[in-house]
């Protein structure tokens, strides 16, 4: 693998006719392959990446791409761009997120991460306004889909040395949109379904994750929920599940090296059963040769139903544990009290869902190599009686602060009251029992 960075200056013709951007925007051009970014997920507060990428730089752009030529994060170096260390940041399903600031001490407080990813897809985030009306970010985006031209202009002027640069910018060549966006109709057809919603947990890693699809559907699909599949609950063949990850295998390419976790999909992959996903991760070990990763490790992660997580006896938890790597288990709560439970139209009882955080909280105490975190609803139409119910639990259950896992409170979509979910969570924080965040439901 090389990793000597080329920063060859090239000065362009000055009228040329057949610069797809504009004189001035490619004078003082820079291109660096195999950019060495950070092998270890952190939080901080300036821009990172993470493994290995390619970097163009202009005057009036820097395009950062992922080992197979693709756009993947994107900033205008105009005096217009909103803030310097903000920017575009395109997914594997092929979706442009607009990564804020906000304001570091509060999103840090709010969400546990220093950056904001604003969507441009319907959520439930609460705060108000879109980047994505500004001038300067459609024109960013526009920039973004089309510098395969730019690339392909480069290459035309032959302005670049070296066979390996000449091939990876003929990878960025052909990255036209319409690729792009038959790209991730590929993935889909891959897994057999979509992943409309990723676990909070995946923040860790910034949510940089393999989907592996082991089951589909869901146990309840509740009344409430606005990312069910509706699907009948089914666990995958072993089968099916190779066979998924050899097509995978060949769709992340070269660029595979940067991933060092899965999520075991879709809404309730514990469910699937402990031998499934063992099975699914000594199978991802050896077909996407994770070893290769220069990452230290292998991160898991999975939802679970409070049901689907009680069922698991302490030798299930023995064997995720036995895994070899970390495992992130994220539970969906939603309530500790009936009647939103009712209000809801999810069939549990709440004595179960308080039976599975304690449960949460022994697994924590309990298992190094797992981690187990749970979601709760939060909304000005729930209830009263949810706000308090959850209160109580929490000071039940946890008589003292303990640093593993998190609560999530996920607000209702459609939630217009900024204010009182901001105070609702700071009601959780203020006892001081257990990490606590809001849960932007983000898909893949």
């Amino acid at each position: 693998m090389a990793t000597v960075e080329s920063k060859k200056t090239w000065s362009l013709p000055e009228d040329t006719g057949d610069n797809p951007a504009g004189n001035d925007f490619c004078e003082d051009t820079r291109f660096m392959p195999w950019k060495k970014g950070l092998f270890s997920y952190t939080k901080v507060s300036y821009p990172v990446r993470y493994g290995w990428f390619h970097e163009l730089v202009t005057r009036r752009f820097t395009c950062q791409f992922n080992l197979n030529g693709e756009p993947r994060f994107f900033r205008s170096n105009g005096d217009d761009w909103p803030h310097p260390t903000e920017w575009l940041e395109r997914t594997l399903g092929n979706d442009w997120l607009y990564i804020a600031t906000l304001g570091y001490t509060d999103t840090v407080s709010l969400t546990g991460e220093y950056y904001y990813p604003f969507l441009p897809y319907p959520s439930n985030n609460i705060f108000s306004g879109s980047p994505f009306g500004l001038p300067a970010i459609r024109e960013g985006i526009m920039m973004a889909e089309n510098v395969h031209s730019i690339a392909a202009y480069l290459l035309r002027q032959g302005l670049l040395e070296g066979d390996d640069n000449v091939a990876i910018m003929n990878r960025i060549a052909s990255w036209t949109p319409e690729r792009l966006r038959k790209r991730s109709q590929d993935l889909k057809a891959i897994l057999k379904a979509i992943v409309p919603v990723l676990p909070p947990d995946t923040r860790h890693v910034a949510y940089d994750v393999i989907p592996v699809m082991v089951m589909e559907g869901c146990l309840f699909n509740c009344g409430f929920c606005q990312v069910k599949s509706g699907a009948d609950f089914r666990v995958r063949s072993r089968h099916e599940i190779e066979e998924q990850l050899y097509r995978l295998r060949d769709f992340l390419g070269e660029d595979l090296t940067n991933y060092c976790s899965l999520f075991l999909g879709q809404h309730d992959g514990l469910a699937a059963g402990v031998s499934t996903l063992a099975l699914t991760v000594d199978a991802a070990r050896r077909i996407l040769d994770m070893k290769r990763s220069p990452f230290p490790g292998i991160n898991v992660f999975m939802f679970a139903s409070a049901r689907s997580f009680l069922s698991c006896g302490p030798g299930d938890f023995d064997r995720l544990n036995g895994l070899g790597c970390q495992v992130y288990i994220n539970i969906g709560l939603e309530s500790f009290d009936q009647h939103t439970l009712d209000y809801l139209r999810k069939p549990v009882d709440a004595g179960e869902v308080k039976d599975a955080l304690s449960r949460m909280i022994g697994v924590n105490r309990g298992y190094s190599n797992i981690e187990v975190s749970g979601n709760v609803l939060i909304g000005s139409s729930l209830p009263a009686t949810h706000m308090d119910t959850l209160e109580e639990t929490v000071c039940n259950l946890l008589p003292a602060y303990y640093p593993r896992g998190a609560l999530y409170l996920s607000p209702m979509q459609g939630e217009t009251r900024r204010r009182w979910v901001i105070e609702g969570l700071r009601r959780i924080k203020n006892l001081r029992r257990i990490d606590s965040f809001l849960y932007l439901i983000r898909r893949l």
